[in-house]
């Protein structure tokens, strides 16, 4: 996975020219090893991996058909960020532990100490920020579902963010990040699937009669076709803005980013 990590940190996603060799690079590697069981069996995708997979879908657009792999990535991240939190805590005993034993063991540096407590004390607000995130990711694609060319996928999406909420779907989930929520927390997504529901009951309303009052001027359904996400979006903008939403989910990235590597630094690997 060494040579992964290093592809993966060469390239460079949010630039402003695509990196097609890097990722061509990237995609070839993972070509060649992705049917040997010997190498794939007893390994973990390295962090390095999700960080680079949720950039490819920010940057440089946005791809808001690709939000459903955007919440399943985030999720990943989110339990990457949860490891590093549980070992720094662990670290932090140990050191504590060890402080008044008088042995010879190796103990943290005050730089190390306190770089690994700041990530610690800022674990339920780092929760808070990517449960947000997920939240305005399913706001925003119901919302991009509307208008879209997939949007019969609209009922299977709402099934996924708000499991058993359609009465004829009966699937399970297809979102990672719902089967980690707390009781709080689900109940934030069981208000945001009433807001969505009430959401799509007006548009529906204002979509009916829009179709009447084009057609008694004349409009044809062709023309109406082609004005209806415009019309849309100025009758019901997006939730949030999407480069908004692009920037503040780059910014928890590179944050959890930061904390992999403090933990690589504290804590490098003997070869």
């Amino acid at each position: 996975m060494e040579k992964v990590i290093d592809l993966v940190k060469a390239v460079n996603v949010s630039g402003p020219d695509y990196d097609a060799d890097g990722h061509r690079q990237i995609y070839d590697h993972f070509s060649t090893i992705i049917t040997d069981k010997s190498i794939m069996s007893d390994k973990h995708a390295p962090p390095a991996l999700f960080f680079y997979a949720i950039r490819n879908i920010l940057y440089p657009t946005f791809k808001l058909g690709q939000i459903p792999d955007a919440l399943n990535i985030l999720a990943e991240v989110d339990l990457i960020r949860q490891h590093v939190v549980n070992k720094a805590s662990d670290a932090l005993e140990w050191n504590k532990f060890y402080q008044g034993q008088g042995t010879k063991a190796r103990l943290l540096h005050e730089k190390e100490e306190t770089r690994l407590a700041d990530i610690v004390s800022e674990n339920e607000q780092d929760r808070k920020i990517y449960v947000l995130l997920i939240y305005n990711l399913c706001r925003l694609h119901i919302h991009y579902l509307w208008s879209a060319p997939e949007s019969c996928l609209l009922p299977k999406r709402m099934n996924d963010y708000f499991p058993g909420c359609l009465a004829d779907a009966s699937t399970a989930s297809q979102v990672y990040f719902q089967s980690g929520l707390s009781d709080p927390e689900k109940e934030i997504f069981n208000r945001l699937k009433a807001e969505c529901i009430q959401w799509m009951k007006l548009v529906t309303i204002w979509e009916e009669r829009r179709e009447i009052d084009l057609a008694d001027q004349g409009i044809s359904a062709e023309e109406m076709d082609k004005t209806f996400k415009d019309d849309l979006e100025i009758k019901f903008p997006p939730p949030i803005e999407q480069d908004r939403l692009a920037t503040a989910i780059g910014k928890y990235v590179r944050k959890v980013e930061r904390m992999v590597l403090t933990m690589e630094i504290c804590f490098p690997l003997r070869s």
